[in-house]
């Protein structure tokens, strides 16, 4: 269930959620598949089903982004 002013991206996978207002969904990012990796993001319940929140989805981008490798360097005009 998408509520108003929720969305999901082209390319996303969602499943037995709620998408609350104002989250986006990322392409790429699957919910609802994986209840460990749910539970570690997003609030599930019992029966398996998973909220979604603006706050929830910006505090795993920027986990994902802390995890990334340093971007290369640019090389300067004068180098060879």
């Amino acid at each position: 269930m998408i509520l108003p002013g929720g969305s999901v991206a082209r390319g996303a996978r969602v499943a037995r959620a709620i998408i609350a207002p104002g989250a986006h969904v990322p392409a790429g990012l699957v919910i609802g598949e994986d209840a460990r990796e749910d539970a570690r993001w997003f609030r599930r319940s019992s029966g398996g089903t998973v909220l979604v929140t603006a706050a929830m989805l910006a505090r795993r981008e920027a986990a994902a982004l802390r995890h990334l490798p340093p971007a290369p360097r640019a090389r300067s005009a004068g180098a060879v």
